[in-house]
């Protein structure tokens, strides 16, 4: 009983073990999603961009593009977790330099913390009610490196869960932009 005892002990720390092993190892959402990034096209230097429309932005936890209540022509999108994010890659002539990003936003639903490149940028306005106007938040990256992506990380706090669909209403996305700083 003793062996039988100790081959089971062995197999499950053997199985521990292995498995701390692959989580130290395995790169995580955030690492991999900047990996990606940077194999996109460049986005364009100071243009405010609809990200899910273009093929340089790479998103994560946000709705479809929406129409129904805002200005005609302008589609928007509703934070869909709890920290959605925005990730591209800079354009050449802001390789290696300061750059001011810029977040237009019609609306907030919950306290909402922007990180830009893992720094903390500041919280969105709670003023924004969805007047249909947007409103801009700017936030300067002190340099970047060549090669280098942007990834804008939006943490919700408290957000709330619409019933119907079950998403998470934090911030309401109308577009970014990267300018020289």
């Amino acid at each position: 009983m003793r062996v039988r005892n100790a081959i089971g002990a062995g197999m499950i720390v053997a199985v521990l073990a292995a498995s701390g092993w692959f989580v130290a190892v395995s790169p995580s959402r955030t690492v991999t999603l900047r990996e990606e990034a940077r194999s996109l096209p460049s986005a364009a230097a100071c243009a405010w961009e609809q990200p899910w429309t273009n093929p340089s932005y790479l998103m994560s936890g946000w709705s479809q593009p929406e129409t129904w209540w805002h200005k005609p022509g302008i589609k928007v999108l509703w934070s869909n977790a709890r920290e959605p994010q925005v990730l591209f890659h800079l354009a050449p002539d802001l390789q290696n330099k300061s750059v001011d990003v810029g977040i237009k936003y019609p609306a907030v639903n919950a306290l909402v913390e922007v990180f830009v490149n893992g720094q903390r940028a500041g919280t969105l306005d709670r003023n924004a009610h969805g007047n249909h106007e947007a409103h801009e938040f700017h936030y300067r990256l002190p340099g970047t490196r060549a090669d280098d992506t942007i990834d804008i990380r939006f943490r919700i706090r408290d957000p709330s869960l619409l019933i119907n669909d079950g998403r998470y209403l934090g911030v309401l996305l109308e577009a970014v932009k990267a300018c020289p700083g």
